[in-house]
């Protein structure tokens, strides 16, 4: 419509032009070279517009020739780009679809019709690893850190490459790079995480672990505990090295991330009674066996009540017993407290009362502590052998287990020894009835200590 109005204006204003010119017609004389043409205004003005016009198509008629052979470059380069990421596209799916052979042919294609290096490097890395061929891939992935473009690629490509080698000090030299070239991204970050744990570089390990945990109200109490491991981690390495000062700050923000890691407890306890904090190491205690009694703080906590005698470990049992009376583990303490004072009556009605908490099937920790009291009470051999035959059968008593694999462990590690997976033991139950639990203090019914007693 616009255009329309636009072409009807230019033709008015040329018609008032024209009749102007008619209404008026002037005389113009112009002699040249011994020549005289007289003629109307109307008619030079016509003809010169007539000659303006064919000059500008010459003109345009002229450049057109003169860039033909542009115009047909760029068209055949258009052409070759399209059949170019055609063949890019097709080989992504060749190696989507795990057609080696499909996907080299495609690369190949591309690489001639598109002359861009960086695009189809990435791709040609992947139809190689496909061929089951490391050292090219490597190669491609080699030339592609050399690009600005496609560093990260290549690096990343690198990265699993030596991760899958099994080389992870290459992976780590590698994944520190990839990480300066891209610190925000959350791959990197994971894999630089994984490798430090694997190389035990605990202080960069907690390091990388705080950038990845973003700051939430919502507390994530596998990303807590995980990372409390590794502050547990650092603390032993500065404890190692008898940098003390450090060791005590590491376990203190292990236990003050997850108060349920039993390891990182202990060790702070053990802190904490160093440097005669005495009366906070019995506060931390009894606060976490009001929520998860475990018999790691057992004998921590007889040292800082400070109980030298059976009867006294017996009353400080006790108190234990008070603060989570409805736990099976408060009465176990006591019935071993019970059994080194020899106090047989208090020891029986303990186990009386955990035989009734495992009403099911008691387990074989406590038929262990039925047969040392049936010995020691009233050295009845045959109730002995009874209740070891029972224990035989009976179900496990709580151990350490991966909770990834369920291997299990006398004492907690921080790696598993069977699928090699970080921070994922916990103080369980076993549940597969095939796997052999290996005979320990535990199994006997006596009372696991980890940690150094001061003295």
């Amino acid at each position: 419509m616009l255009r329309a109005l636009w072409f009807l204006s230019v033709v008015a204003a040329f018609s008032l032009i024209f009749s102007w010119l008619a209404d008026s017609p002037g005389r113009v004389s112009v002699v040249w070279q011994g020549y005289r043409v007289e003629t109307s205004t109307a008619i030079l003005i016509s003809v010169i517009i007539g000659i303006s016009i064919i000059t500008a198509v010459l003109y345009r008629l002229w450049l057109m020739i003169c860039n033909a052979p542009k115009q047909i470059k760029g068209i055949w380069r258009t052409h070759n780009k399209s059949r170019g990421y055609k063949a890019l596209t097709q080989g992504m799916v060749a190696v989507a679809a795990g057609d080696s052979k499909d996907a080299l042919r495609q690369v190949k294609r591309a690489e001639i019709l598109l002359n861009e290096p960086p695009l189809t490097m990435l791709l040609s890395a992947q139809a190689a690893q496909l061929d089951g061929d490391e050292s090219a891939a490597k190669n491609f992935f080699t030339l592609m850190t050399k690009e600005k473009q496609t560093e990260f690629l290549g690096l990343r490509g690198l990265i699993t490459q030596s991760i899958r080698g099994g080389n992870h000090e290459t992976s780590l030299a590698l994944a520190r790079r990839a990480y300066a070239l891209k610190p925000e991204s959350e791959w990197v970050k994971k894999i630089l995480l994984e490798l430090e744990v694997k190389a035990g570089l605990w202080i960069d390990a907690v390091s990388t672990c705080k950038k990845i945990t973003k700051p939430s109200r919502i507390r994530n109490k596998s990303n807590d505990k995980f990372q409390a491991t590794l502050l547990y981690q650092a603390g032993l390495e500065a404890k190692n090295k008898n940098n003390l000062t450090s060791a005590y700050n590491q376990f203190k923000q292990a236990v003050n991330l997850d108060p349920s890691f039993i390891p990182g407890v202990v060790e702070f306890i053990g802190q904490l009674i160093r440097r005669k904090k005495v009366q906070k190491a019995t506060s931390l205690i009894e606060k976490v066996w009001k929520n998860e009694p475990h018999p790691y703080l057992v004998k921590w906590y007889w040292q800082v009540v400070k109980t030298k005698t059976p009867i006294g470990r017996f009353e400080a049992s006790e108190r234990l017993l008070s603060l989570n009376p409805d736990h099976i583990e408060s009465h176990l303490v006591v019935v071993v407290a019970a059994l080194e004072a020899k106090l047989w009556g208090k020891a029986r009605k303990h186990l009386k009362l955990l035989s009734d908490m495992e009403s099911k099937k008691i387990n074989a920790r406590v038929c262990g502590l039925w047969a040392e009291l049936e010995k020691a009470e009233n050295d009845d051999v045959e109730q002995e052998h009874l209740w070891l035959k029972r224990a035989v059968n009976a179900p496990p008593p709580l151990t350490w287990v991966c909770g990834v694999c369920r291997n299990i462990s006398s004492e907690w590690v921080s790696v598993c020894g069977n699928c090699d997976s970080f921070s994922t033991f916990i103080w369980s139950e076993v549940f597969d009835a095939t796997i052999e639990v290996p005979v320990n203090t535990v199994t006997l019914g006596r009372i696991p200590f980890k940690g150094d007693l001061i003295e």
